[in-house]
């Protein structure tokens, strides 16, 4: 095979990292100090659970990133409390990623009564049988719906 070619990557001096980071607001600005000040990939970002931030040791833990290979991050010290302040905002323990968004999506558009092969096409799923997967989520979801005729 050929060789690919090498690119040098482009680095921001630090006073553009600033510059960026304090002309962004909220989560994204957190996002950005948490990849910045950690050095994470976007991948690795966004499969970040709070499970993985050990305040008391003052550690990230990555797994199976890129490399398929785990490591440990310092926590940069001066996110920890804006860490911690988001986590007690969220108020949500389920086990979420980004991913869980495009599942809710499709959940709450079969709770809705939109038909599944619509569902099926705005999901791009070229099988029925994946979208099919939703009927059964919705089925658990609202099977505490589910009355006894004698209540009717």
């Amino acid at each position: 095979r050929a060789k690919e070619k090498k690119h040098i990557p482009v680095a921001l001096s630090i006073d553009e990292v600033k510059q960026i980071i304090t002309n962004t607001t909220g989560i994204y600005q957190l996002m950005l100090k948490l990849m910045y000040g950690c050095g994470l990939r976007m991948s690795e970002l966004l499969n970040l659970r709070i499970k993985d931030i050990d305040f008391s040791y003052d550690k990230v833990y990555i797994w199976d990133s890129k490399s398929q290979k785990d490591r440990t991050i310092p926590l940069p010290i001066m996110i920890k409390d804006e860490l911690k302040v988001q986590i007690k905002k969220a108020k949500i323990d389920k086990r979420i990623s980004a991913h869980t968004f495009r599942h809710s999506y499709a959940t709450h558009l079969l709770q809705k009564g939109t038909d599944i092969r619509s569902i099926q096409e705005l999901l791009g799923h070229k099988s029925i049988e994946t979208t099919m997967i939703y009927t059964h989520v919705v089925k658990e979801l609202n099977k505490d719906e589910i009355k006894s005729p004698l209540d009717f």
